[in-house]
């Protein structure tokens, strides 16, 4: 008999009940019962990502919309998802969701070879090792099967279209021919920004864009918007802009298919590059940060906007102020449509999660094609910090002195490290000074020590909006004193007694408490008019 895993119908998509239980539903149980779970969990957030991005491309596309903001309420005031239009959509559909399928498997293109061995399912795991690619953290090798179960295989190919990584050599199919070398999937281009509700039914409709012809990226004239599944497969392999969000949101960046083995688990599968973006895409869901940049004769500076990026040395809430920021150049389209919603709602005596609302920050951090972290941050959206331009200030302010007394205690630590290298009044070598502060580890538990502190502030931020001053000062001296008590720490517990170490401890921590009293007693405050 032909294989066959349904995505519509099996249990394959991990959830948690609004009881706290964890569960695996279909696409179709996901969808009726969104309003009964708390959300959609897994042990790797780019999953939860891939799952959120399926689930929103399947409600655009049932129920063609929403056009606009009318149609948007409609859908919010129902609280559940529980429409003919829906589950007419995946019935019509139910065909193409099918893994196994001969002609149309689910994401991947049918009866795909290439002239090359199929590679190892882990290849499609960031988190595990296969050949020579590095990983994230696991150390298992190749002569080790791994057997994935279908519910297993469908995240995972899911995930890897959303989050392959690029670098790798060209192959050629029977089909297509010659392959273009790997390209990134369009999710390594910065971080997701997830708006969380009060339930899953809350958090796909707080990410569900205003969609017609331009919005929330333009829309071909000439070829309809289709998700993967309705898609026929390109015979030529090109750059190409998307046709829309749906074809967008499931992009297939490679040629898969995956080899079922006897037993009914997945071990290998083929894959090649498939068509590559052609041109940037303003993903609505990533937030911007602009760069001026110099031109070759350096005379003018130009702005260039570029996706936040998860940095492997710095948490994302150190760059939350392109989350709330009021220029629609950083802002996410998405925070730029909650709030219309929000004014919307408001003028109707309704309003958004009672409770206030979340958002999760989820991104991976690479280089050159190698998976450095990831991770996934919750922040919370204090009322009014959307609405109120001056409490985005206010917090731009915060996120700028904590970098300021980061660099400030950055600079004393590299003091410090060169007069206890220094001899016979030579400079101390500068990879030895870089490899003692690192030893150390001082910065990481100053911005370790930070983040709670600064959850607190940003969670009470409006209610300090007629004393943001006062408010902004006791921030400045909260950071001071972690700043201060990282760098004693690391003297205590790093240094020896001598006479030359305890002169090196003392010059360093006056110095630095010089540096932050003026920093305190400087107007940082006037840049907030």
């Amino acid at each position: 008999m032909q294989p066959t895993f349904n995505l519509v119908t099996e249990p394959w998509i991990p959830v948690v009940t609004l009881s706290g239980q964890w569960q695996e539903l279909s696409l179709r149980e996901v969808l009726a019962q969104a309003h009964k779970l708390r959300g959609i969990t897994d042990n790797n957030p780019l999953t939860t990502v891939a799952l959120h991005s399926l689930l929103l491309a399947i409600l655009h596309r049932a129920i063609a919309g929403p056009k606009n903001y009318t149609e948007w309420k409609q859908l919010w005031h129902k609280q559940n998802l529980l429409d003919p239009r829906l589950e007419n959509y995946l019935t019509d559909w139910q065909h193409r969701f099918d893994l196994f399928a001969p002609d149309y498997p689910f994401y991947q293109t049918a009866h795909f070879t290439t002239r090359s061995a199929p590679i190892s399912i882990r290849k499609l795991f960031h988190e595990l090792a296969t050949a020579n690619n590095k990983t994230l953290f696991d150390h298992s090798v190749d002569k080790i099967p791994l057997y994935l179960t279908p519910n297993l295989a469908a995240r995972a190919l899911l995930t890897f279209q959303m989050y392959s990584l690029g670098g790798g050599n060209g192959t050629t199919s029977k089909q297509f021919g010659k392959h273009d070398n790997l390209a990134d999937a369009s999710l390594i281009a910065g971080v997701v920004v997830l708006v969380l509700g009060q339930n899953l039914f809350e958090t796909l409709l707080l990410n569900l864009m205003i969609y017609y012809q331009d919005n929330p990226i333009p829309r071909s004239d000439e070829v309809e918007d289709l998700p993967v599944w309705e898609q026929e497969i390109y015979t030529k392999l090109t750059k190409r802009t998307p046709n829309g969000y749906l074809d967008y949101l499931t992009w297939r960046n490679r040629h898969i298919r995956l080899l079922l083995t006897p037993t009914g688990d997945v071990t290998h599968f083929y894959q090649a590059q498939a068509d590559k973006l052609a041109n940037t895409i303003r993903d609505p869901r990533f937030t911007y940060k602009i760069i001026k940049t110099n031109n070759k004769n350096k005379t003018n500076t130009n702005n260039k906007k570029f996706p936040v990026k998860l940095s492997i040395k710095r948490a994302f809430w150190r760059d939350s102020d392109s989350l709330f920021t009021f220029s629609d150049e950083h802002r996410s389209l998405v925070f730029k449509q909650v709030v219309k919603l929000d004014a919307q709602l408001e003028e109707e005596g309704y309003s958004l999660p009672a409770n206030g609302m979340k958002c999760l920050v989820i991104g991976l951090a690479n280089d050159e094609a190698n998976p450095l972290l990831w991770r996934a941050e919750e922040l919370p959206i204090p009322e009014h910090i959307l609405t109120h331009e001056q409490l985005s200030r206010y917090l731009a302010l915060a996120l700028k002195c904590a970098e300021k007394i980061g660099e400030i205690l950055r600079f004393n630590l590299q003091r410090l490290a060169e007069l206890l290298l220094t001899q016979d009044r030579r400079k101390a070598d500068k990879k030895k000074v870089n490899h003692l502060i690192q030893n150390w580890e001082t910065e990481a538990a100053f911005w370790n020590n930070l983040e709670l502190p600064f959850r607190q502030f940003l969670e009470d931020l409006p209610n300090h909006e007629a004393t943001l001053d006062n408010y902004l000062t006791e921030w400045q001296i909260a950071v001071r004193e972690i700043a201060i008590s990282a760098l004693e720490t690391t003297t205590k517990n790093c240094l020896h007694y001598s006479a030359r170490e305890m002169q090196a401890r003392v010059k360093v921590i006056a110095q630095f408490n010089g540096y932050t009293y003026k920093l305190l007693s400087s107007p940082i405050r006037e840049n907030a008019a």
